[in-house]
C-alpha cells in the first residue's frame, strides 16, 4: 500500500497537538474539567401607587421612583430600597399600604416584586373664634399676631389653631395689675383660639397719685364710652382717673332710640367733656326716634332777645316742659312741634298732621302730655 508522506506527517502532528492539549489538562489519565457558566441576575418590579383627596410625592433611595410621575422601576434582587413621601401644602400623609404599613419609614428588600400605596388626605379648614379684650384701669393691650391694639380695637377673629399672645402696656401714672379671664397673674399671656375667649387687663394707678372718681349713668336705651378707656357703660359705668384728667363721653344710642340730653357735669345733647379735677357725675339720657324724656333743667331768662333757628317765622305759641326739660314752640299754619333746649338750641320736630292742621298754641299739662290748640277751634293732648 501506498503512503503519502504528506498524510503520515499529518499524523504525526495531530498526535503531538494531542498529547499536549492531554498534558494541559492533567494528562491523559485525569478527570474532564467541569465548566460552571456565569450566574444569571434576577430583576423584580416595584409599583407605586397615590390615593386620596390631598396631594402629595413618592420618591425613593435607589433612584427610579418619582411618583407623581414616574411610578414605577425594575431593580436587581436584593436591592435595598426606601420610599420617602412629601405631602403638598393643604395636605397630609396618611400613611402606607402594602409593602410598608402605617406611617413611619417605608424600606424593603426587592428579593421579590413590590407594590406600596401611599394615601395624602386634604388638611381640614380651621374653625374661626372670636377674642375679646377688655381693659380696666389706664393702660392698653396688644396682641401677637396683630389683631388686638385696645384701647380702640378690643375684638379679634382667629383661626382655632392660631397662638395668641398679649401684652399689657400701663399708661403714665399706672401699673399692670394682673390678667382675669383666659389668662391670670401678670406673667406672660399666651393661649389658642381653640374656643372663643375673652380676657381682662386691670392697671391700678401708681401710689402717691391723685385720682377723682366719674360716675356715668344711663337713662334709655343706649350706652355711654370714654376716651381714655373705662367707662363703657351699661357694663362698666364708675372709673378713677387721674387729676385733672380731661374725659371726652359718647353717646351710643340703641336702634330706634337718640341721645334726648346729657346732664351732671355735661349738659345739653352736644359733646360731653369732662375735666376730673374733682368727682363728677354724668346723666346720659336716651329716647325713642319722635318722641320726648325725662331730663329736667331750669332755664333762667336774661331778658335778651333770642332768635329762634329752624321755625321760620310767625311762632304762635311756647310753652316750657319741665318732664322732659324742652321748649316746645308751635308756628301758625303749621302742624309742627319744634323742641327746643334751654339754651335754644334747636333739637327736632314732631309732626302732628294727622290731628291738628293749623296750630295756634300749646301748653304742657302733666307727664309727658301737652295741650294743642288749633284754629279749627280743637284742643288736642300730645304725649
Amino acid at each position: 500500500m501506498y503512503y503519502s508522506p504528506n498524510l503520515n506527517l499529518t499524523r504525526k502532528l495531530l498526535a503531538f497537538s494531542l498529547f499536549i492539549a492531554l498534558s494541559a489538562c492533567g494528562g491523559g489519565g485525569g478527570t474532564t474539567p467541569t465548566v460552571v457558566p456565569p450566574a444569571t441576575i434576577q430583576n423584580h418590579s416595584l409599583m407605586v401607587s397615590l390615593t386620596g383627596a390631598g396631594s402629595g410625592q413618592i420618591s425613593s433611595t435607589a433612584a427610579g421612583i418619582s411618583c407623581g410621575s414616574d411610578c414605577s422601576e425594575s431593580y436587581a434582587e436584593s436591592t435595598s430600597v426606601t420610599l420617602q413621601q412629601t405631602a403638598q401644602a393643604g395636605s397630609t400623609f396618611n400613611g402606607w399600604t402594602g409593602d410598608c404599613t402605617g406611617m413611619g419609614a417605608c424600606t424593603f428588600n426587592m428579593s421579590i416584586d413590590r407594590s406600596v400605596t401611599a394615601e395624602f388626605i386634604v388638611d381640614a379648614t380651621p374653625s374661626e373664634n372670636d377674642l375679646t379684650v377688655t381693659v380696666t384701669g389706664s393702660g392698653s393691650v396688644t396682641s401677637d399676631p396683630a389683631g388686638i391694639d385696645c384701647e380702640s380695637d378690643c375684638s379679634e377673629t382667629y383661626d382655632s389653631a392660631t397662638e395668641v399672645s398679649l401684652t399689657a402696656i400701663s399708661d403714665v401714672g399706672f401699673t399692670f395689675d394682673g390678667w382675669s379671664g383666659a389668662c391670670s397673674g401678670t406673667g406672660e399671656c399666651i393661649f389658642d383660639m381653640s374656643v372663643d375667649r375673652s380676657v381682662t387687663a386691670t392697671f391700678v394707678a401708681d401710689s402717691g397719685t391723685n385720682q377723682n372718681t366719674l360716675t356715668v349713668t344711663v337713662v334709655g336705651s343706649g350706652n355711654v364710652t370714654s376716651d381714655p378707656v373705662g367707662i363703657n357703660c351699661g357694663v362698666d359705668c364708675v372709673e378713677d382717673y387721674d387729676d385733672n384728667t380731661v374725659v371726652t363721653l359718647s353717646a351710643n344710642p340703641d336702634s330706634g332710640f337718640m341721645l334726648d340730653s346729657w346732664s351732671g357735669a355735661c349738659t345739653s345733647n352736644g359733646a360731653c367733656v369732662v375735666t376730673l379735677d374733682i368727682a363728677r357725675m354724668v346723666t346720659a339720657t336716651f329716647t325713642a326716634v319722635g318722641q320726648t324724656s325725662v331730663l329736667i333743667e331750669n332755664y333762667s331768662a336774661s331778658g335778651s332777645v333770642i332768635t329762634i333757628s329752624s321755625i321760620g317765622s310767625d311762632a304762635s305759641g311756647i310753652t316750657w316742659h319741665p318732664g322732659i326739660g324742652q321748649y316746645l314752640i308751635v308756628k301758625n299754619g303749621a302742624a309742627t312741634i319744634y323742641r327746643y333746649n334751654e339754651n335754644f338750641n334747636y333739637l327736632g320736630q314732631i309732626n302732628i298732621s294727622s290731628i291738628a292742621q293749623d296750630t295756634e298754641g300749646l301748653s304742657w299739662v302733666e307727664g309727658n302730655e301737652v295741650l294743642v290748640v288749633a284754629e279749627n277751634n280743637f284742643a288736642y293732648k300730645v304725649t
